[in-house]
């Protein structure tokens, strides 16, 4: 709508407008952020990208420079360069297997997987895996037939049974178990190993 595109230009330029009085102050940081969410609802990468390299060059507080960072590097996800993505993403560091830091890893996995470096990104996904508390089990399931799926989809069969005869050993759910009996007979089947299917 025409008129939303208005008062989306009329913030910009007020956005702008407080950065220019002192780029160093926390308005102008946070505003700094705010223009370059912005910016990326554009799908305007470049300007999104200025916003927070300017905002990078003058924030001193750890916190917020791993928002301006986190942020960066889905700049670079979103316009396809995946290797500044992933330098950017290692440099968010918050406590480990906080959901941040998950998200971080994950999305650092995926810049590797972007990029082709899919024996990478697999180890990536595993350390996430290893490091991931109990209490999560819900993230974990994901992040399993996660790493499945990436095993599998990079030919790595032999990985892939290793951990589905892994899991199925540790699960006391019948159900689970028998899900992870039929994708290890699904894997046995595409290989041809139809002896192991049988043992």
């Amino acid at each position: 709508c025409i008129r939303d595109r208005g008062y989306l230009n009329d913030a910009k330029s007020m956005l702008e407008q407080i950065i220019q009085q002192d780029a160093k102050s926390e308005f102008a940081l946070q505003a700094d952020l705010i223009l370059s969410r912005l910016y990326i609802q554009e799908k305007n990468y470049d300007k999104a990208r200025q916003c927070l390299s300017r905002g990078l060059d003058h924030v001193t507080d750890a916190a917020m420079r791993e928002d301006f960072s986190a942020l960066l590097g889905d700049v670079y996800y979103l316009g396809g360069q995946y290797g500044l993505a992933y330098e950017q993403y290692l440099k968010v560091k918050p406590e480990k297997s906080d959901s941040l830091w998950i998200i971080m890893q994950l999305k650092a996995a995926l810049s590797l997987k972007k990029q082709n470096l899919s024996t990478k990104a697999i180890d990536e996904l595993k350390k996430i895996i290893e490091s991931v508390q109990k209490e999560d089990e819900a993230i974990i399931h994901d992040l399993r037939l996660l790493y499945l799926n990436w095993l599998e989809e990079s030919g790595k069969s032999e990985e892939a049974l290793t951990f589905l005869y892994e899991m199925a050993n540790k699960s006391d759910d019948i159900e689970e178990k028998a899900k992870l009996t039929l994708r290890i007979v699904k894997i046995l089947n595409q290989t041809g190993n139809y002896r192991d299917i049988i043992l």
